[in-house]
């Protein structure tokens, strides 16, 4: 069971239960890294933060090649994306960089967040009531029958909540710009996947295609 508080006044937000999924990769489960939990939130959590979530996105506009948790922007438009840009320079020399964000919820800093968010003209509302759905979670594990102590949990972004990846992607927005580049000898653009990313190079030559890739690295 995992109990999550929203704010200081509201002891049970999210309810869950611990389910261990064996893999073949991990066959030992008496280390703390072999672990990973999946939260069953209940409907009531979700209708609240996707409400959140339409109001933010009226206010916060992400970067057209930034996919993932928005509206027309699923995983087949970034991949038609990748597509179009290959299929468009056709001929040319091309180079391909992937990249993906390393514990991309548990390190992000929320007063970072939240700076972003006004900067990008977001209602202080909205930036206070993300900073306490961060920041006041707390959290039981129940294994076997037997409940832990209440933990505090740290202040980053939660891993599997709805408003988790449209904030994540605010928040690093400003890396992943797309940075389109098109000339005649060179062509350039970076498009992400919530945490993935990929930079695309198209040039006469690939010494020029990879200095570019460097470069914009």
């Amino acid at each position: 069971m995992v109990d999550y508080g929203l704010t200081h006044n509201i002891e049970d937000w999210h309810m869950a239960k611990v389910v261990l999924i064996p893999k073949a990769n991990k066959p030992r489960y008496d280390i703390v890294k072999s672990w990973w939990m999946i939260h069953l939130l209940p409907t009531w959590a979700k209708v609240v933060e996707r409400y959140i979530l339409i109001r933010i996105a009226e206010e916060i506009e992400l970067e057209p090649t930034q996919f993932g948790s928005r509206r027309k922007h699923g995983v087949h438009n970034a991949i038609a994306t990748v597509y179009e840009f290959l299929g468009h320079n056709t001929g040319m020399k091309c180079a391909m960089v992937s990249m993906d964000v390393e514990s991309r919820f548990d390190k992000a800093d929320i007063d970072n967040l939240c700076n972003l968010m006004s900067a990008k003209g977001c209602s202080a509302i909205y930036g206070s009531w993300v900073r306490k759905w961060a920041g006041c979670r707390r959290v039981r594990f129940r294994f076997n029958g037997l409940v832990s102590r209440v933990f505090q949990d740290s202040l980053s972004i939660p891993q599997g909540f709805p408003l988790s990846p449209p904030l994540f992607g605010a928040y690093i927005a400003d890396i992943f710009i797309p940075r389109l580049r098109y000339g005649s000898s060179i062509r350039r653009i970076v498009v992400s996947y919530i945490d993935d990313a990929v930079i695309l190079i198209a040039a006469d030559g690939m010494e020029s295609a990879v200095n570019c890739l460097v470069e914009t690295f």
